[in-house]
Formats: C-alpha cells, sequence, structure tokens
C-alpha cells in the first residue's frame, strides 16, 4: 500500500531504507525519521564502508537509499560497483552537488545491470534540519538524458 508521497517521491508499506549517514547530522536524523513515522524497516550501518553499504543492499534487499555527496562518490567509485545485486533499490536518493561528478557517478549506478531503479536529490539538509528543495526523478532522468537540463 502506498503509503504517501514525498513530494511526488512515492513510498510503500514494504519500503526498506538504509542510513550510513551520520544521525548528528541534520539530514541523518531527519531521514530516519520520515522513514520510521511511514513504517519502514530502517537498516542502520555503525559506520560508513562503501562495500559494506552495497553489500547491506543486497543482502537486506533495501528498496531506499540516501548518500551525502561523499558517500555518493564512494559508492558509485567503488571498483566492484557492477557486481551488486540491486535488483531491489528502486530509490537512490542523495544531497549534496548535482555537477558532473554527480551525473557521472549517476551513470556509472546505472550501468549496474540489476539496478532499474530511480534518482532524486535535495538541498538544505543540515542547514535547515532537513530537505527543502527537491530535484524529482523525473528532473534527474533528464539531466542524464541531457546534461543542459541539469
Amino acid at each position: 500500500a502506498n503509503v504517501g508521497n514525498l513530494f511526488e517521491v512515492p513510498h510503500f508499506s514494504t519500503d526498506k531504507f538504509a542510513v550510513a549517514s551520520p544521525l548528528a547530522a541534520g539530514i541523518g536524523l531527519s531521514l530516519v525519521s520520515m522513514h520510521v513515522l511511514a513504517g519502514h524497516p530502517i537498516v542502520m550501518l555503525r559506520k560508513f564502508d562503501a562495500t559494506e553499504l552495497l553489500d547491506t543492499y543486497a543482502r537486506e534487499k533495501v528498496t531506499i537509499g540516501h548518500a551525502s555527496f561523499t558517500i555518493f562518490k564512494r559508492v558509485t567509485s567503488h571498483p566492484d560497483l557492477q557486481a551488486f545485486d540491486l535488483s531491489a533499490l528502486r530509490l537512490f536518493s542523495g544531497t549534496g552537488s548535482t555537477g558532473g561528478e554527480t551525473r557521472d557517478g549517476l551513470l556509472r549506478l546505472r550501468q549496474n545491470p540489476t539496478f532499474t531503479g530511480r534518482f532524486y536529490t535535495g538541498f538544505g539538509a543540515t542547514e535547515a534540519g532537513g530537505r527543502v528543495t527537491y530535484l524529482l526523478p523525473d528532473d534527474c532522468d533528464a539531466a542524464l538524458a541531457d546534461p543542459a537540463k541539469a
């Protein structure tokens, strides 16, 4: 069952969220709170490690992942990125830069043969205690297809 939309990004009762972001930062706490309120199981990593996070996505069948720009960069630059089973990951969100590095990382993630998910991103996390501005999946798809739309 659809348990609500986060600005047109659907969340379902069957979703499972994984967090590797520090909970002391505004975004970590706001994301965990949002998913708790939606009733989603949450997988929390004690500390960030790109291999461990990708293993967790595969092993736990995580449907929603989040990455700060630093975490995103390390995950999408992982030398074995294409070998992980990311088939359950239907939404991947990021916070931070939307420049060429982000586009390149998203394209590398899309090259994983099991990943068929979509992306969205938000800004203003630490300063506002949560995201205040979003690029929704359609916006991200358009930017990936045509960099001039980024």
